[in-house]
């Protein structure tokens, strides 16, 4: 049977997400802990509690090895604009110059439109380095990241050195703060 300590340390340690925000400073440890209650207790054969996870995280002290997809971060532009809706549309010929992004579905090319009045959604936009398209998993880094701080977001879509994330218009503001504190203030 594992040791608690121990096996925190090993969730942690394998996944560069967890990592990553405990080395940064910007980790929420109540939500990490609940996050990762369920594989400790597999691994301990026993029912942990969230104050022994939070006391344990808290413990960890960071590899030197931890923090690459922030680096990447870090030298990204950061961008939220306003206005942008879905559209369908059924063939190709019928996507509008507006488009950001066209995507085919089972119903026809659902677009991502720029510029509309009646827009509700927000596009937030992480315009990586030339560096970043060999990293795999920067996506997912971020996507937990952000799940981990309880924002919704509507899509993601992933190019070659952008990521970008659609949300409602009311979320967009506090996802914008939520990377900016990852990307700019964090101590990794």
């Amino acid at each position: 049977m594992t040791k608690i300590n121990d096996a925190v340390k090993l969730v942690v340690k394998e996944n560069p997400l967890y990592a990553t925000m405990i080395k940064s400073g910007l980790v929420n440890y109540a939500n990490l802990a609940r996050k990762i209650q369920p594989t400790v207790e597999s691994m301990t054969e026993k029912d942990v509690k969230i104050n022994t996870l939070v006391k344990s995280l808290t413990q960890i002290k960071p590899e030197t090895t931890w923090g690459k997809q922030i680096d990447l971060l870090r030298n990204s532009k950061l961008s939220l604009d306003y206005k942008y809706k879905e559209k369908l549309v059924p063939r190709p010929e019928d996507i509008d110059s507006k488009a950001i992004v066209a995507v085919r579905t089972p119903q026809g090319f659902k677009c991502l439109m720029g510029g509309m009045d009646d827009g509700d959604l927000a596009l937030i936009k992480i315009e990586l380095p030339e560096d970043a398209s060999r990293s795999p998993g920067l996506t997912l880094f971020v996507v937990e990241y952000l799940m981990l701080q309880k924002v919704n977001i509507e899509k993601i879509y992933r190019f070659d050195t952008e990521i970008i994330l659609t949300a409602r218009q009311e979320d967009a503001v506090k996802i914008l703060e939520h990377l900016s504190n990852l990307i700019y203030r964090s101590k990794v």
